[in-house]
């Protein structure tokens, strides 16, 4: 599941360039209160698209597996709703960049080393136990460390307050960043 949240994510990150060469994000950044409507939108569409692709992966896999329909919503929010966050980071990492080519190709290596320690490869489990905690600690391993805690619980809505404060957190940071990023330079290129 989170493998394909990392690489949608990392594409709709990647949709930034493509305002700036149309010339969109110009026009945004001069016209008041435009810019902020627009990364909330971006934001919205992330929701919905890693909630697309979620859905899909998890009804097959609750299916499969015979999980209980109970743990269905609370699973399709936090993996979309961390999607939201991993596409507002890797916004705001393409924009430090001089190119959409160099762009792509940082956010690219990144993913990969990601998705070996957070748990997206070979299951946290089965980790070195070294590993699997620096795993934990990277954002995809978060979701996925909390996922799974959610779906082998007993109960649903078993993810605790301070862990979705902490995936709150993440996503607005990121989007804070992205916004000030388009605001100091990256949309006037």
């Amino acid at each position: 599941i989170l493998m394909a949240v990392l690489f949608a994510s990392n594409s709709m990150a990647a949709d930034y360039w493509v305002e700036r060469d149309k010339g969109t994000l110009r026009r945004l950044v001069s016209a008041p209160g435009a810019l902020a409507g627009f990364v909330t939108g971006k934001a919205v569409a992330a929701f919905i698209m890693m909630g697309a692709v979620t859905s899909v992966v998890l009804i097959i896999g609750f299916v499969y597996h015979g999980v209980a329909w109970s743990k269905f919503v609370p699973s399709l929010i936090w993996v979309s709703l961390g999607g939201v966050g991993l596409f507002a980071w890797f916004a705001a990492i393409q924009m430090l960049f001089p190119n959409n080519r160099a762009a792509n190709l940082v956010t690219t290596i990144l993913l990969f080393p990601l998705m070996m320690a957070g748990g997206s490869f070979f299951p946290l489990a089965a980790l070195p136990e070294w590993i699997a905690n620096m795993g934990r600690l990277a954002p995809n391993g978060f979701i996925v460390d909390r996922l799974g805690n959610e779906l082998v619980s007993s109960t649903a809505w078993t993810i605790d307050t301070q862990s979705w404060l902490i995936l709150l957190a993440i996503v607005v940071s990121g989007l804070v960043l992205s916004t000030l990023r388009l605001k100091t330079g990256f949309a006037r290129r």
